[in-house]
């Protein structure tokens, strides 16, 4: 893509403009509701298609999650901030977009939920490298992402962004992003968009969550819920569950034996 010479090109949030100042209060919001977002997590498994792994590396960290669907596994975290969140600080290392610190050949799978939109072309590159470095042979690794284009995209980039002190400008990947995989040495790598709803219990709980979680400022109720099914779709449950809907682009490739 190119851009006149008199107007630079778009700039995206960084991780740390983003997440700089809420993060610790992200984190606590994922943790303390698991099921909100357990459809993300069930798909990543399914994506990933590992079975019985002894060693898995979460970055970005996400809550305690993966801990619900690999009970016997290992899970080593590490994130590119450094969280402060008292009872789970201790759990979580700092890395950087290459993974450094975090080993080499020593995991059975580097999982995600939505890892990258928040990096340049070049530290997605950097991640890439980072996990095939950190993999065992055959070993795999799996993320979903917001998709280029999708309600998702457009509902983050356009509502939170408006209404959150930070902004939020991210650079999603596409279906094509499979053949990045592919360039940096990647075998078996496959993509499919998949349905993830969010649950909640009652409207409130939504609207507690999302304003915690985005980090939104002076949203009403009404505003946040007629722009969430607006932009994205809501459904009503029984005894006033409702379900938001949401879905990621989900990529896999494996690291080739050796």
């Amino acid at each position: 893509m190119s851009f006149p010479m008199s107007l630079p090109p778009p700039r995206h949030s960084s991780y740390a403009d983003r997440l700089g100042t809420h993060i610790d209060a992200y984190l606590e919001t994922v943790i303390a509701h698991p099921a909100v977002r357990h459809g993300e997590f069930a798909a990543l498994r399914d994506h990933a298609g590992l079975l019985a792994p002894r060693r898995l590396l979460e970055v970005s960290a996400e809550g305690r999650m993966l801990d619900r669907l690999y009970p016997e596994a290992e899970i080593v975290r590490a994130d590119f901030l450094r969280v402060t969140l008292a009872g789970y600080a201790q759990a979580v290392a700092v890395t950087d977009w290459g993974l450094a610190g975090m080993g080499d050949a020593c995991f059975d799978g580097v999982l995600s939920i939505v890892p990258i939109h928040h990096a340049s072309p070049e530290e997605k590159v950097a991640y890439l490298r980072g996990a095939w470095r950190v993999l065992r042979p055959g070993g795999v690794l799996a993320f979903g992402e917001v998709e280029a284009d999708s309600p998702e995209h457009h509902f983050l980039d356009g509502f939170v962004a408006r209404h959150t002190a930070t902004g939020h400008t991210g650079m999603y990947p596409a279906a094509a992003f499979a053949a990045v995989l592919e360039d940096q040495g990647f075998t078996a790598v496959a993509t499919a968009r998949r349905r993830c709803p969010w649950m909640f219990a009652s409207e409130a709980d939504l609207y507690r969550y999302l304003t915690r979680l985005f980090a939104l400022r002076g949203v009403p109720p009404r505003q946040l819920l007629d722009a969430v099914d607006r932009q994205l779709g809501l459904q009503a449950g029984p005894g006033g569950a409702v379900a938001m809907a949401w879905s990621l682009r989900y990529f896999r490739g494996m690291r080739g034996a050796a």
